[in-house]
């Protein structure tokens, strides 16, 4: 069931990621277009001029330019093809050039995945210096290295469930203990008997439960003091003897406990029966 719960939550994580993944490839893509406006400007000797924010018309992005500008094809199809198989993995596109006042389309290609350069028309024909749109529709959907991520968080489930259970055994055997009749948890400082539960303090917790690891098995005075006290001096050592009585007492519901006091050496729990 628990690892069922895993599975379940990797699930509910990859499909509630996805709609923030679109949006966020959206913006990716876009970031993309832009660059390649930039690019192409570059390459027509223009380095100052801005591209306008894209937009997207149905299914191509428009990319439009602050300046006029001319062109060589065979420039424009390297620049824009390496853009987008870099940045997008994208292989497959149609590309359109249009006259901004027209709208009339004076240049266009499209790139598959074979991709054979005499195909492209007019690559060294100079396109005459004017005012110019590029419209990009994608036909490839571009590459995601964050569904790449959250598939592979899904594989490392596993891995998660393995842990998880580590995790709940550890826990099984360092939380509850039983102590006789009593059901001591030194992490919520209590010892339980029945339906009574009795409260415990920070050192009360401590004490018990090294006594505890030690069952039946002397545990010297100076190993107490070093390991609950860290050996804070006289007046802790004369404590000890204190809360070994208050311990004695907090456990007297159960006649098989005891706690000895062994002269000279230390302390030791048992439980007879």
């Amino acid at each position: 069931m628990l690892y069922i719960g895993i599975i379940g939550f990797g699930s509910l994580l990859l499909t509630g990621c996805e709609p923030m993944q679109e949006e966020l490839q959206e913006e990716r893509v876009e970031l993309v277009m832009r660059k390649i406006g930039h690019e192409v400007l570059l390459t027509s000797g223009d380095s100052t001029s801005v591209v306008k924010p894209v937009t997207k018309v149905e299914n191509k992005y428009r990319i439009e330019f602050a300046a006029f500008f001319g062109f060589y094809p065979d420039s424009l199809v390297s620049t824009i093809d390496n853009i987008l198989a870099n940045s997008l993995g994208v292989e497959r596109y149609f590309v359109e050039v249009m006259e901004c006042q027209t709208e009339n389309t004076i240049y266009s290609y499209e790139i598959g995945l074979i991709k054979d350069s005499s195909f492209i028309p007019c690559q060294l024909r100079e396109q005459p210096f004017g005012c110019y749109e590029l419209y990009i529709t994608l036909l490839d959907t571009p590459s995601s290295s964050n569904k790449l991520y959250y598939w592979w968080l899904l594989l490392l489930l596993p891995l998660a469930f393995v842990l998880v259970v580590r995790q709940q055994k550890k826990e099984a055997t360092t939380e509850d203990v039983y102590i006789g009749n009593y059901r001591f948890n030194k992490n919520k400082l209590t010892l339980e008997l029945k339906s009574a539960t009795t409260e415990l303090s920070h050192k009360e917790a401590e004490l018990l439960n090294l006594l505890y690891q030690h069952l039946n098995t002397p545990v010297k005075r100076e190993t107490i003091l070093n390991e609950v006290w860290e050996d804070e001096g006289d007046y802790i050592g004369r404590t000890l003897d204190v809360f070994i009585s208050k311990l004695r007492k907090k456990l007297e519901g159960d006649p098989r406990i005891q706690l000895k006091n062994l002269r000279g050496i230390g302390y030791k729990l048992t439980i007879d029966g």
